[in-house]
This record gives structure tokens, sequence and C-alpha cells, in this order.
């Protein structure tokens, strides 16, 4: 075959990194880099420190409403819990199952992953990826 006509390719992009983040209409939160797979106990973690501090600015009227997808550490019977003991600060939004079209945050996810792809050179390792995020 012509090697002019060959197009090298990486396998599933080349790597990963796993991230967890918050967005509203107007407000970005952080960008969280998760070490590992996100389970129950570790989403509970980060939603003090993170979700929690960005209701309050986000919607400082405290009318806010928090939605999440069907992800299993989402649903997972301490996150619940959680969820349920501060639901004076803000309410929780049942998501309806299968539903990424409505989720503001996959197309961020979506504009992300198009941006990082179109960097040249592309990030090479799991670092330059996560810098480039």
């Amino acid at each position: 075959m012509d090697p002019t006509c060959q197009q090298g390719t990486v396998q599933s992009g080349g790597g990963c990194v796993m991230v967890w983040g918050v967005c509203s209409w107007r407000h970005m939160g952080s960008l969280i880099h998760l070490d590992t797979t996100l389970i129950g106990d570790r989403y509970v973690s980060i939603l003090p420190d993170h979700l929690h501090p960005f209701m309050s600015i986000a919607h400082s009227d405290g009318l806010g409403e928090f939605k999440q997808d069907n992800a299993t550490p989402h649903t997972s019977r301490i996150a619940t819990e959680w969820l349920q003991e501060h639901s004076s600060d803000f309410r929780h939004f049942r998501w309806p199952p299968k539903s990424p079209d409505i989720n503001i945050i996959e197309h961020i996810w979506d504009a992300l992953q198009r941006a990082v792809q179109k960097r040249s050179p592309p990030p090479l390792t799991r670092t330059d990826l996560w810098t480039a995020l």
C-alpha cells in the first residue's frame, strides 16, 4: 500500500483522564481531576467542596436546581443520602433515564473533546491532556 495514502491513528484516543464538572447556564464551576474511577463515596467527597459552594454562588437566591445523570455513583445510597441531607440548600432534580441530549454538561464535554482533538501537536500524555483541558 502506498504510504502517502495511509494515516496513523491511535486506538481509543490514546488515553483519557477522568474529570468531574459542574455548570449552570451562566457559570462554570471547577473541573476536578479524578485519579480513579468515580464511586459513590468518592463522589460524595467532591460534593461538599465543589458542588455546595458552586450552588451558593451561582444560585445565591436559593432557587438553584441540581441536575445529574443517572450514573451509578450519582444514584448510590451514600450520594442520595447526602443530597437529601442538603435539600434545604438547593433542590435536586430527578433526571430522566437515557436523556443525554437535555444534559447541558454533555455539550460542554463534547466542546472540550473537539478542542483537544484540534490541538497541534496533540496531547501525548495524560498530563498533557489534563493541561489541555
